[in-house]
């Protein structure tokens, strides 16, 4: 019997280590994140917007709810600190479960404020969705989604992230920054 419940276990397990193990890279239409979105401050914020033109941009899809994502954010205000000479801009583009805005900033600010974030944050929950506020991203399959475009404005990288893979990002991050080989 023990055995059983042994072997059923280890059974039942093997998909979540597989599954968590996997990358899961969503893919871009063309080679360009497009979006049109809102800063809390009401300030509409495109993906042609001159403060990312020219600049390696990193994009973090995610919520204050999802731990995961909580988890990534100090990597990204370090990554900030540390690369602003070399020219990053993140953006981070919160959906939040609140379809009031005001409740949604509150949210965000708050956050924002005990993790001391450094980077521009934008409103993705008033777009919809993330297919309506990422409309040439497809295979979303979770938060937090990160996408590295270079400075040549095309998608260098995509990919849902594991806390484990803080390093990746960063590299890819280094990577379209020059700071690293390829």
């Amino acid at each position: 019997m023990n055995r059983f419940i042994t072997i059923s276990g280890i059974a039942l397990l093997l998909p979540l280590a597989s599954c968590a193990a996997r990358d899961i890279e969503p893919t871009i239409i063309g080679d360009t994140l497009e979006f049109t979105l809102r800063d809390f401050d009401g300030n509409e914020v495109r993906h042609t917007d001159v403060r990312f033109k020219g600049k390696v941009v990193l994009v973090d899809i995610w919520g204050t709810w999802c731990p995961p994502c909580r988890d990534a954010v100090p990597n990204l205000v370090d990554m900030q600190e540390k690369y602003s000479d070399a020219g990053p801009v993140i953006v981070g583009v919160a959906f939040e479960d609140s379809e009031d805005p005001e409740e949604r900033r509150e949210r965000v600010m708050k956050f924002v404020d005990e993790y001391r974030v450094n980077y521009l944050m934008l409103d993705g929950t008033q777009a919809g969705s993330v297919s309506e506020a990422f409309p040439t991203l497809q295979g979303f399959r979770g938060f937090p989604t990160m996408i590295v475009v270079g400075r040549d404005g095309k998608v260098a990288h995509a990919n849902t992230v594991f806390p484990r893979e803080n390093k990746r990002i960063r590299k890819e991050v280094e990577k379209a920054l020059g700071l690293r080989e390829e």
